[in-house]
């Protein structure tokens, strides 16, 4: 879905007004909360985050953060199983493949909601 190798660079100079108009301001701001997304979920002290969790620590409403990770749903990675309080796990690809323990990951296999 997202694909950093052709996405369009947000490094070229402009000024403020054209920023603005040609969507590169937006780009970068994007990009700034893209980037405390994946630290959010990436922090080594979870295994796991909850979707509340992460919104509070990123500072964006849930549903800014729905659609952030929908866009971003070929990087993440949402858990078959819920936390203590019911909420929803996610982490990243990268994340959960060094984080899982092999049960799970078979467990995953198994269940057929391969990561």
């Amino acid at each position: 879905m997202h694909d950093k190798k052709n996405a369009p660079s947000t490094t070229r100079r402009c000024t403020a007004s054209s920023a603005k108009s040609d969507g590169i301001h937006r780009a970068r701001v994007n990009d700034n909360v893209y980037n405390k997304l994946i630290k959010a979920l990436e922090n080594p002290r979870y295994k796991y985050r909850s979707v509340d969790g992460v919104a509070k620590e990123i500072g964006l409403d849930h549903g800014k953060l729905l659609k952030l990770l929908n866009h971003h749903s070929d990087e993440i990675v949402v858990l078959n199983r819920k936390g203590n309080d019911g909420q929803v796990l996610i982490t990243t690809r990268k994340h959960y493949d060094k984080n899982a323990s092999k049960v799970e990951k078979i467990k995953s296999v198994l269940m057929n909601r391969m990561y």
